[in-house]
């Protein structure tokens, strides 16, 4: 199945907003396809976590580069 990604930039939302950007984004993705959210917020990364927990979807990857937190995350229902 073709992947194709979506870059989210979250950069300098506060708080939940980026999981909350990626939620609206990941309900018009297709399963299958992957979003990529950018925050440098540091409280994504617990924030992503609950997120997973209470979505099911799956990370596919987790990155730290220049004080940017990026996330891979594949649709999977």
């Amino acid at each position: 199945m073709h992947q194709s990604t979506q870059i989210i930039d979250a950069r300098g939302m506060p708080d939940t907003m980026p999981t909350i950007t990626l939620s609206h984004a990941m309900r018009e993705a297709k399963v299958g396809e992957i979003l990529e959210l950018w925050s440098d917020n540091s409280l994504s990364q617990t924030n992503m976590e609950i997120w997973l927990k209470n979505t099911g979807q799956e990370l596919v990857s987790s990155v730290v580069e220049d004080n940017v937190f990026k996330y891979r995350i594949k649709r999977v229902h």
